[in-house]
C-alpha cells in the first residue's frame, strides 16, 4: 500500500448514464482511486441502482453512494465532509459526472503533486480537450485595448471588474501552467486544503463561481496549476445538479459580486462601481448581439444576468464567512 490514498468525489443528478460511463472510466486508471464518493441529488433511484451494479468492479468499500439535496456546491461540500471524516486521504479529485479521463490522468497529477515542484501546489487540474485552445473573442480583445483587462490577455486570470478569462483559451501545453483559478469538476486537491478552505456555503446552488471563490482563497497559501499532460474531456451534458438557465445566470452574476467583496485585495466603493459599470456595458453589448442575430434561446440567460445585476446594484452582497482573512 502506498503512503497516500486518493479519492474521487462526483456530484450528480439525474444523469445515470453519464455517471456510469465515468465510473467505468475510473476503473481504467493507471492509478485507480482508493475511494469513489458519489453524491446524488437525483429525483429517481436510477443512479443508486447504477452504483449498486458497479460495486463489483471495485474492492469492498471503494465505491460509496450518498444521497444529498440538490445543488452543485452543496453536494461538493457534502462529499468533502464525508471524505475528511475518513482521515487517511491525501488527495481528492473533484469530477463532474459528464467527464472522461485519459488512463494516466490521476497518475500524472498525483505524481506531480508528490514531486519537489508539486509540493507548493494546493490543487492541479487536467487539461480539458473539449473546446480547448480557443482564441480570445473580438469583444475580449476590445475590452483589453480599452484597459479593462489590465493589458494582459491570458487564460486563467481573475479580473476585478468581475470577469474571468476562461481556461478554454489555454492552448495545448506541456508541464505546469500557473493560473489564478481552477475548474471545479476537473481538479485534484490536497486534502489539507479542505482543513482550512471549503467551497463557500453562501454560493450553494449556483453554477460557475464556487470553484473560483475556493481557488482564490487557496491561492493565498498554495499555488494552482493546469498540468498539460493530464488530459480529460468535459462534455457539458445538459441537466445535472445545476439549475435552469435563468437561475444559473442570475446566480452567477450574484456570485461574481460576492467573490469581489470577499477576495478583492483592495476593496473600495470605486472598484465595486467599476464592477457594476463593466457588467452593465457587457449586458448592453450582449443585448445588441442577441437582437441582431435573433438568438431567442439566449433570452432566459440574458434576463437572469440582468436581474442578478439589478440585485447587485440595489442590494450589494456582504462579505461572507468564507472571505479572505476571515
Amino acid at each position: 500500500m502506498s503512503d497516500f490514498q486518493t479519492a474521487v468525489c462526483i456530484p450528480t443528478a439525474d444523469r445515470p448514464e453519464t455517471l456510469e460511463r465515468l465510473i467505468l472510466n475510473l476503473v481504467e486508471q493507471s492509478l485507480p482511486p482508493d475511494y469513489i464518493m458519489v453524491v446524488d441529488a437525483s429525483r429517481t433511484d436510477q443512479t443508486e441502482i447504477v452504483c449498486q451494479r458497479l460495486i463489483q468492479h471495485f474492492p469492498s468499500g471503494c465505491l460509496r453512494y450518498e444521497r444529498s439535496d440538490r445543488g452543485l456546491t452543496l453536494q461538493r461540500r457534502r462529499g468533502i465532509d464525508l471524505l475528511r471524516r475518513m482521515g487517511n486521504i491525501s488527495y481528492v479529485c473533484m469530477l463532474d459526472d459528464d467527464v472522461l479521463l485519459a488512463p494516466d490522468f490521476l497518475g500524472k497529477i498525483v505524481c506531480f503533486l508528490t514531486s519537489n515542484q508539486g509540493t507548493r501546489y494546493g490543487g492541479v487540474a487536467g487539461y480539458e480537450m473539449v473546446k480547448s485552445g480557443q482564441h480570445f473573442e473580438h469583444l475580449e480583445e476590445i475590452y483589453n485595448c480599452l484597459g479593462i483587462f489590465d493589458g494582459e490577455l491570458r487564460p486563467g486570470r481573475w479580473l476585478y471588474c468581475g470577469e474571468w478569462l476562461e481556461l478554454s483559451r489555454l492552448q495545448p501545453t506541456d508541464g505546469i501552467y500557473s493560473t489564478e483559478f481552477l475548474p471545479g469538476g476537473l481538479t485534484v486537491w490536497r486534502m489539507a486544503v479542505f482543513d482550512r478552505f471549503l467551497p463557500p456555503a453562501q454560493l450553494t446552488g449556483f453554477r460557475g463561481a464556487e470553484d473560483k471563490h475556493l481557488s482564490l482563497r487557496v491561492a493565498t497559501v498554495f499555488r494552482l496549476g493546469i498540468l498539460g499532460e493530464a488530459r480529460c474531456w468535459h462534455y457539458h451534458v445538459p441537466g445535472g445538479p445545476r439549475l435552469n438557465k435563468f437561475m444559473t445566470a442570475y446566480g452567477l452574476m450574484r456570485n461574481k459580486a460576492i467573490i469581489l467583496r470577499d477576495c478583492d485585495p483592495n476593496p473600495t466603493a470605486r472598484r465595486y462601481l467599476a464592477f457594476l459599470g463593466f457588467n452593465l456595458l457587457h449586458l448592453t453589448v450582449r443585448l445588441f448581439v442577441m437582437v441582431a442575430r435573433i438568438e431567442l434561446h439566449q433570452v432566459p440567460d440574458f434576463l437572469g444576468s440582468l436581474l442578478g445585476w439589478a440585485h447587485c446594484l440595489l442590494i450589494p452582497p456582504k462579505p461572507t464567512g468564507d472571505a479572505l482573512g476571515v
